[in-house]
Order: structure tokens, then sequence, then C-alpha cells
């Protein structure tokens, strides 16, 4: 992963499991009495392999040069609103 992108990609790792873990919470409290816990595992497990399979559908062409939102390398590399380029 390019390094002026690793606080965008770590955030939005925190942000989906500080929201998903404790609606993952709730969920579980709400379908436990309805399906039981062996029941609640195999959903899950069944959600989990169909977004799985999803993502890779859609990423598996992230890496063609036509699908990068900016050029490596190049000048318009992505900033802040109000940060300028760090020359190293």
């Amino acid at each position: 992963m390019p390094e002026e992108l690793l606080g965008r990609v770590l955030t939005s790792v925190r942000t989906i499991t500080g929201t998903g873990m404790p609606a993952g919470a709730a969920a579980a409290g709400w379908l436990i009495p309805v399906c039981g816990v062996q029941g609640l595992f195999g959903a899950a497990s069944v959600v989990c392999a169909a977004t799985g399979l999803l993502a890779f559908m859609a990423l598996r062409r992230l890496d063609e040069p036509e699908l990068l939102p900016v050029q490596q390398g190049g000048e318009e590399a992505l900033h802040a609103v109000g940060q300028h380029r760090i020359e190293q």
C-alpha cells in the first residue's frame, strides 16, 4: 500500500470495526433467541462468505491503471485540504 494512503486505509478500518462490532453484538443479541447459537454461527458464515465473494469480484481489477484515482508518483497525489506536498 502506498505510504500516502496508509492513514486513509487505517482510518477506514477503524471506522468499520468501530461501528461493526457494536452492530454485530446488537444483532447477535436479537438473533440468538430466534435461531440459537449454532444457527447464528451458520448464518454468520454464509454472510462472511458472500461478503468476501462480492468484495473479490468488485476489487479484483483494482490494480488496473485506468482504475487508479491518481497516477503513482505524479504531482496530483492525494492530499488533505490545507496540507502541502512534503519533499523527501
